[in-house]
Formats: structure tokens, sequence, C-alpha cells
């Protein structure tokens, strides 16, 4: 889905086909947190982004874990949530550190 701020109604029309059809998946959630990011809705996003962390199994998807955690981060840290930031932060390099393995 292209997310510019051109297509965000489209967008929003996908992201909530989505929904409809499997709320609890961890891509979907990652996706429309997405949208909420480009909205600058952040609050949004961080509660779609805590789901998707909260839906996805161990080791089921390592990137998009990485994903997760990493723009989870990166959003407490622009609020100032310097605490939170750093556990997600930590979980985040951990993922990243697998990949590398799994990559090699």
């Amino acid at each position: 889905i292209s997310l510019t701020l051109n297509d965000l109604i489209k967008s929003k029309k996908i992201i909530d086909k989505l929904m409809k059809i499997d709320e609890k998946d961890p891509s979907t959630l990652y996706l429309t947190s997405s949208y909420f990011i480009k909205t600058k809705d952040f609050q949004k996003a961080i509660e779609y982004l805590n789901q998707a962390y909260k839906n996805i199994k161990p080791n089921e998807n390592i990137r998009l874990s990485f994903n997760i955690t990493n723009t989870l981060s990166k959003l407490y840290q622009a609020l100032g949530e310097n605490e939170l930031a750093n556990i997600y932060t930590t979980e985040s390099i951990k993922y990243k550190n697998n990949l590398k393995i799994f990559n090699n």
C-alpha cells in the first residue's frame, strides 16, 4: 500500500478492509500504524504497534518484529518517553541481531 499523502484516503479504505478480514494480524496492525504515523496521530499508531507486538508469535516473522519494535522505539523517543524507547530499542536490537544470523 502506498502511504503517500495523496493516497491516504485510498490507503485508509484498504486498511479498513484488511482490518475486517483479520483485526489481529500483526502485519495489518503494523500497516495500520503506518497510516496513523502519516496522519501524525502518534498515539493511535502506538496503540496499533503495541497490538501488533502482542499478537506476533515468537520467531514468526523476525523482520516484522524488528520493524514493530524499532518503530515503537522511535515514536516513544520522539514523544519523550525515554524509558519505553529504551525498552523497545533493546528489543529491536535483539531482532536485528537475529536477522543478521538468518541472513548469513
